[in-house]
């Protein structure tokens, strides 16, 4: 992950710059488009996260930055809501320890910094389990609608989370 950091403008996979040329297109001419307004089809895999880089250029901001800024705010997220996930069922320094090696692992590192929705998917999906588990409904909503919208596959966590809450009930 530390060769993608000095880097602000280059990213490890051609995804990241398909997200960027829609996140341009939807912020200077209004849709979501790849080469030419009329095309057919989105070939987006992440919504909200083309919103997300659209409205950064839209107000001026490097799309570049903001994707890495997002990343690794969302990278301390998911360390922070591993934490609390975990610490109700282990003590709370092997929740610690866990939460760190997840964040501190090489992956996880060239997820937050490569320009994808990785962790922002995995941030919001478990502020999802962590707002199931504290029965906070709307939020739960809020955060599963953002998943859906961050990737589809997202609909797969309310759907076992919808199975889980009927089946306890």
């Amino acid at each position: 992950g530390i060769y993608l950091w000095p880097s602000p403008l280059e990213f490890p996979m051609d995804d990241s710059y398909i997200h960027f040329v829609y996140a341009e297109n939807l912020s200077k001419h209004g849709g979501l488009f790849f080469n030419y307004p009329d095309e057919k089809g989105v070939g987006t895999s992440s919504l909200l996260w083309v919103l997300i880089l659209g409205a950064a250029n839209w107000v001026g901001l490097s799309m570049h930055w903001v994707a890495k800024l997002a990343g690794v705010t969302c990278l301390v997220v998911v360390g922070i809501g591993l934490y609390f996930l975990l610490q109700p069922l282990l003590p709370r320094w092997v929740a610690l320890a866990i939460a760190l090696l997840v964040v501190m692992s090489g992956h996880m590192l060239w997820f937050a910094l490569s320009g994808m929705e990785t962790m922002l998917f995995l941030a919001l999906g478990i502020l999802s389990l962590l707002c199931y588990r504290e029965n906070r409904w709307g939020w739960l909503g809020i955060a599963l609608g953002l998943l859906t919208i961050t990737r589809v596959e997202g609909v797969i966590l309310a759907l076992l989370i919808g199975a889980i809450d009927i089946w306890r009930h």
